[in-house]
């Protein structure tokens, strides 16, 4: 394989691992009782080592197990699918060095809960003058 490539596999494995561990802790599971769920539902041989590597990023992962991982989280396949060859949101905003330090900032001057109301409030204001917008374009000039 060209090394772009393996790079690009390693980086959608490890995000895939991430996702499952973030899944399966949100959804109050332990690791050992995940895997033993996924032997008996899915008839997989796995077990708590080899999950913890999927979710370490450490395992080139089989179809099957792809597959009956996102079912048993309940993960819609297409929009993990999606969000492994696209950078996450918050990928996206830590690109841009001056965005990331403003929000970083934004957060320790107003402290966390306030910091995601004011961030709320601005897509808030976004939508309000996307709308404003598209109603002005509809009207011709005189």
């Amino acid at each position: 394989m060209p090394p772009a490539y393996d790079k690009l596999l390693l980086e959608m494995i490890s995000r895939f691992g991430q996702d499952v561990k973030l899944y399966r802790e949100n959804r109050g599971l332990r690791m050992s009782d995940a895997a033993e769920d996924l032997r008996k539902r899915y008839g997989l041989k796995i077990d708590q080592s080899y999950l913890s590597r999927i979710e370490s990023g450490q395992v080139d992962i089989k179809l099957k197990h792809f597959l009956a991982l996102a079912d048993y989280l309940q993960l819609d396949i297409s929009a993990l699918v999606a969000s492994l060859v696209a950078p996450s949101g918050i990928e996206y905003l830590a690109r841009d060095p001056y965005v990331f330090r403003s929000l970083v900032r934004l957060r320790e001057e107003l402290g966390p809960d306030d910091a995601l109301q004011t961030l709320n409030q601005f897509f808030e204001w976004m939508e309000d003058y996307d709308d404003r917008r598209k109603r002005n374009r509809g009207k011709k000039k005189p």
